[in-house]
């Protein structure tokens, strides 16, 4: 296909030996470029769109099943839709500035997502680990794709190229450029608030570990009383006092009970259990 619209063995190679990153190469004639889109509600959100732009010629392709990019590209060579759209330069602009809106909603889906978590362990003292974790996934891809529009956007701008000029609508990739830099500070609020979270996660657990030891240490020293009396009228000497009174095992007894009782009195009075 590429040698059929004449593109040159330099395109070939680096069409070919492309990695999964975003990347632009550029030639007096042809301009080959990578954009990640996001695709929600899958697995691996992240589909790479390739494009090739010769002299007034723009080719798309992609890999895998996604409708919503066809959609898109459908969309964008519709001149109803988007007046503005006459060149292949104009195409290129349209396609990162939709691409950076895209991703641009799916950080403010990302923030309700945080929003709701954080609301809840208010709430409910209790932060969901499950939601986390697939929050804090969402916001790796994010920040992958940032970072990738960083890069790509202004080396479309600044390609130089006579296939692809977007001197002229330095206001258009300008917006994506604007948006991919938006959505770097966003991230980087995001990783604060999902830490924020994940400390709270941790005290959370630490204070329920906490309780737990916090009341096996007040039977703990409940029982030590017990276990002194038990041991001291356990021993087996000849002459003890009280051994061969009748009241001597119930008055044990009651002082056992009453022993239990008032140090559990105790700690509950000051808030130990």
């Amino acid at each position: 296909m590429l040698k059929r619209i004449g593109a040159s063995s330099f395109v070939e190679r680096a069409v070919f030996n492309a990695t999964q990153a975003a990347s632009v190469v550029s030639t007096g004639q042809a301009v080959y470029f990578r954009i990640p889109v996001i695709i929600p509600d899958r697995d691996d959100p992240v589909v790479f769109v390739n494009g090739l732009v010769l002299v007034d010629l723009l080719v798309t392709w992609r890999s895998g099943q996604t409708d919503a990019i066809e959609e898109l590209l459908d969309g964008l060579k519709t001149p109803t839709d988007l007046p503005w759209v006459m060149t292949v330069s104009d195409l290129v602009a349209a396609l990162c500035v939709n691409f950076s809106t895209d991703v641009f909603r799916a950080s403010q889906d990302l923030r309700n997502r945080i929003d709701r978590i954080s609301d809840e362990a208010t709430s409910s003292g209790h932060v969901d680990g499950d939601e986390l974790d697939a929050a804090n996934g969402r916001l790796h891809t994010l920040d992958e794709v940032a970072g990738d529009y960083g890069q790509v956007f202004p080396m479309l701008r600044d390609s130089n190229s006579n296939a692809l000029d977007l001197g002229g609508h330095h206001s258009r990739i300008q917006i994506a450029i604007a948006s991919s830099h938006a959505l770097a500070r966003r991230v980087k609020l995001y990783y604060g608030r999902i830490a924020q979270l994940r400390q709270q996660q941790v005290e959370e657990v630490s204070d329920k570990t906490n309780r737990r030891l916090g009341v096996l240490s007040v039977i703990s020293a409940i029982f030590l009383p017990l276990t002194l009396l038990t041991g001291i009228f356990g021993m087996n000497f000849q002459h003890m006092p009280g051994l061969a009174w009748s009241w001597t095992y119930p008055a044990l007894i009651l002082l056992m009970i009453g022993t239990v009782g008032g140090m559990w009195w105790y700690f509950k009075k000051t808030g130990w259990v």
